[in-house]
């Protein structure tokens, strides 16, 4: 008999009967129809009309109203699931049947009824499907899930369904799309898009491999949900881009998953150990332009422990020198990743064929980064110091000081290159008519203008900061002997002839610097005969006799040859007699730095006059400041030319550029501006740097004018002997 509504009770399903009758009209009227998407999966659905259409949606949630339209509340659906099934998969039925079977299947799983849940999973119509998800999340598995996926995968509602448990952290649904990804499924991008909206930390490995390999098929939420992850360190986010390395469909695709990882291993630890595995087997060098991932993200890090962990992996491993060749070379300058790198490259143990591949990327990045190199050749400072010429004489047509100093200079020039001409001038009076018009506010006034209006004048600052710069000065330390002495001779050179004194300075501190940095290896490279000569000058000024400070220095030297420790100050005084050892305490201390003291005394008053051997001790004693000291020291020090060129390595035979700017600067601080001449210093204003006789505001200006004409030879064969002699007796230089 057919199923009847009460008029006092709501309405009963009679167990004899499989079938249903639809509720009254009003149940359907538009304010209670679904709002949300997955609503429209839980719905109660119009009577079913065919097997095409979209398979009604039935809910245990649909009202259900008496015949006076009071809504009522429903009663558990009820039925045997083996003889729904049956029905459901009877073709012999009618398509009206088999959908009205199946639906009152998706009832009772709705109602969480696991023998319609298996029923469901076992058949194998998208209907099935459909109605299979309808059960709620605790009552369906992960096989169900793919099941869901594989029959009714193409269907929009179900995909937003899917996505919608997946979002809420369903781990079945989870593991299911995992499944059907792996298998294949043609649905498998939509389903990877579902499975990239998964919360944080709800993925599995097997879950983020199958990401993998839908980021290698183009899919970007699978490849962005892998990056995201892989940057915290999420092992199996890492796992899934090394997929992706190995299953993407294109060089690109794959090249995408190795950069993505070398990002990541920037910022995780994780990221870089996966990274590097897959470097040991050769898998992360960049498909289409070669470039290794591993190297490019190692030479990105900033951390110095982690960037110490894998230069000495790449040491371990023999690919360092590898690594310093294939990455961009500016990037080795930066400190600490070069710091490591020297380490490995001088050791001990040293290796040669990093050492060789550092020079040669610092070289590059050296050039790269120098505009001076690029923009300031030596063909252009001698155009620039041309101009500058060109302008002093421009201004000599109008202004007679500037008229007599030409002059003057010309007189001066050709007194120090021609000996027969000096004799016939009153050197002592050139010297004062020089000095005077030196000292004249117009002179200096005007001197500054033409450094202003000059582009030659910002090159010398430029040339300076590029030699003292951390990357130079490793570069030099990786060098032979002969080739840091000519890079040394050619830069320096270059410097001191647009502005000796900045070259002096730069010689100094680079001398300061190699003493301070290691004294012992200072003392073992001095000659034999200025060490002695230092020895005795210290020895002098402290009261003690040479023997006793030689004594100590020899044992220094004697521990580095043979490889052994330094002994203790203590032990190597113990010999002494008391004063002599109160005496060399009492200057270098007792500590552990006390020796270090004694061979950086040792090595600095070798470069100094010995007259300075006190200013030396009194450096040495400033502890901390020691290379600071030093290099004022060494700056005010008219001995250092040569000494420390030929201890330091500075400048060497034929490096005359560098002696005769610095050489002359130092004679025009002493007032010898002929000598200055004489040494290619034309010696406008260069005694104003020094302070000897100017202040104020305009010196610089004029120092770094008078240095600009450095080796210029600017006057030479301007004139005949006649006209040189003219002049001397204009300005009544010329003995009869």
């Amino acid at each position: 008999m057919p199923n009847e509504i009460s008029r006092t009770g709501p309405r009963v399903i009679q167990p004899a009967r499989t079938e249903t009758t639809p509720p009254p009209a009003e149940a359907l009227r538009p304010a209670q129809q679904p709002e949300t998407q997955r609503d429209t999966f839980m719905a109660a659905p119009p009577p079913p009309v065919s097997i095409d259409a979209r398979l009604p949606q039935l809910t245990s949630e649909a009202p259900v109203f008496n015949v006076r339209g009071i809504q009522t509340q429903q009663a558990a659906p009820t039925g045997d699931v083996n003889e729904l099934r049956r029905k459901a998969d009877d073709f012999g039925a009618s398509a009206e049947e088999r959908a009205t079977a199946t639906r009152q299947l998706g009832d009772l799983a709705t109602a969480g009824n696991q023998e319609a849940v298996r029923a469901l999973s076992l058949m194998s119509t998208p209907e099935a499907a459909k109605a299979l998800l309808r059960a709620p999340a605790s009552a369906l598995s992960a096989s169900n899930y793919t099941r869901i996926a594989d029959l009714a995968g193409s269907d929009p509602a179900v995909r937003a369904e899917l996505r919608t448990r997946v979002a809420a952290g369903d781990a079945n649904a989870i593991e299911g799309l995992s499944s059907a990804i792996h298998q294949m499924n043609p649905n498998r991008t939509a389903l990877a898009s579902a499975l990239a909206a998964a919360p944080a930390g709800s993925l599995t490995p097997r879950a983020y491999e199958a990401l993998g390999k839908e980021a290698g098929a183009g899919n970007r939420d699978a490849f962005e949900r892998l990056q995201t992850d892989a940057r915290s360190g999420q092992a199996g986010a890492l796992q899934g881009l090394e997929a992706m390395t190995l299953h993407g469909i294109s060089p690109s695709h794959r090249d995408q998953a190795r950069d993505a990882l070398a990002t990541a291993a920037i910022e995780s630890p994780a990221a870089m150990d996966t990274l590097r595995r897959m470097h040991e087997r050769g898998a992360t060098r960049r498909e289409v332009d070669n470039v290794d991932a591993y190297f490019n993200a190692t030479s990105r890090l900033t951390d110095p422990a982690r960037i110490a962990t894998e230069v000495q992996h790449m040491n371990e491993r023999g690919t360092l020198a590898s690594f310093v060749s294939s990455v961009h070379p500016q990037r080795l300058t930066e400190g600490p990743l070069r710091d490591e790198l020297m380490k490995a490259a001088l050791g001990p143990p040293a290796n040669d064929a990093v050492r060789g591949a550092l020079s040669e990327a610092l070289g590059r990045a050296d050039f790269d980064a120098s505009q001076m190199l690029r923009e300031h050749g030596q063909s252009d400072i001698d155009r620039a110091r041309a101009g500058v010429m060109q302008e002093i004489q421009r201004r000599a047509e109008t202004d007679p000081d500037m008229k007599k100093l030409s002059d003057l200079l010309q007189v001066a020039h050709r007194s120090a290159t021609d000996p027969e001409f000096a004799a016939r001038v009153d050197q002592g009076r050139l010297q004062q008519q020089i000095r005077e018009l030196m000292e004249k506010p117009s002179v200096q006034q005007t001197l500054a203008e033409i450094r202003d209006q000059s582009d030659l004048f910002n090159v010398g600052d430029r040339m300076a900061e590029r030699i003292e710069s951390p990357a130079y000065q490793d570069r030099l330390k990786l060098m032979s002997p002969e080739e840091r002495q000519a890079t040394l001779a050619r830069d320096l050179g270059q410097l001191a002839s647009v502005d000796p004194a900045r070259a002096q300075a730069v010689t100094a501190k680079m001398t300061a610097d190699q003493i301070t940095s290691d004294p012992v290896g200072a003392l073992a490279n001095m000659p034999e005969e200025q060490r002695q000569a230092a020895i005795a000058a210290l020895a002098s000024e402290l009261g003690v006799p040479p023997a006793a400070l030689g004594q100590i220095a020899q044992s220094i030297l004697d521990s580095r040859m043979n490889r052994q420790p330094i002994p203790g100050v203590d032990q190597l005084l113990s010999s002494l007699p008391a004063d002599q050892r109160t005496t060399l305490l009492r200057a270098f201390g007792s500590g552990a730095n006390a020796l270090n003291g004694i061979a950086a005394a040792i090595s600095a008053a070798g470069l100094v006059d010995a007259a300075m051997a006190g200013d030396v001790l009194g450096a040495v004693s400033n502890g901390s400041g020691l290379s600071a000291s030093l290099s004022t020291l060494f700056s005010n020090s008219p001995g250092l030319i040569g000494s420390a060129a030929r201890w330091a390595g500075v400048v060497g035979n034929g490096a005359s550029a560098v002696l005769n700017g610095i050489s002359a600067y130092q004679e025009a601080m002493r007032g010898d501006y002929v000598g200055a001449a004489g040494t290619g210093l034309m010696a406008v204003g260069s005694g104003v740097l020094a302070g000897s006789v100017f202040t104020g505001t305009a010196a610089p200006g004029v120092a770094v004018v008078g240095a600009a004409l450095i080796g210029a030879g600017w006057v030479t064969n301007q004139f005949s002997e006649a006209d040189y002699e003219t002049i001397a007796r204009q300005h009544g230089l010329y003995r009869q």
